[in-house]
């Protein structure tokens, strides 16, 4: 039984520290999203696109239709930010988003929305979680016609 005095992982400390992360996050993320921006996380499936790799990168982008500016975070940690890298988007496969399983569930909210982006060099897989909406972000960069 855990005593709901302990403030370790679980009890009360872990309840508060629970709300306290979540309304941080959801205060960063209404911050980002009025500046048109958005954490999100890419990883290229095949080809090569400046700024990425096979493994996921975790970061910000800033949304501009048909193209996002994606700064990853080093090891994680957001204020450690490599430039930014312009990425431009060609199409994008959004009839069946995912969500993250297997090795991906590792790195990956598991609640995010995973779907493909297609750029001229490369196709990428562009995960989104909450609080963020999947919509909005896709909405944001799709390319003009």
């Amino acid at each position: 039984m855990t005593d709901p005095g302990n403030f370790g992982s679980g009890g009360l400390g872990g309840a508060l520290g629970n709300v306290a992360g979540n309304a941080i996050v959801r205060r960063r993320a209404e911050k980002y999203a009025a500046e048109g921006k958005a954490e999100v996380a890419l990883r290229v499936l095949e080809g090569t696109q400046e700024g990425l790799k096979g493994g996921w990168r975790r970061g910000v982008a800033t949304l501009w239709s048909g193209r996002l500016d994606f700064e990853s975070a080093v090891g994680g940690f957001h204020p450690w930010r490599r430039p930014a890298a312009a990425i431009p988007v060609t199409a994008i496969d959004a009839s069946a988003p995912r969500t993250a399983a297997g090795k991906d569930a590792l790195t990956l909210d598991q609640n995010a929305l995973i779907v493909g982006v297609l750029t001229p060099t490369a196709r990428l897989e562009l995960a989104v979680a909450p609080p963020y909406r999947l919509e909005w972000v896709l909405q944001r960069i799709w390319p003009a016609r």
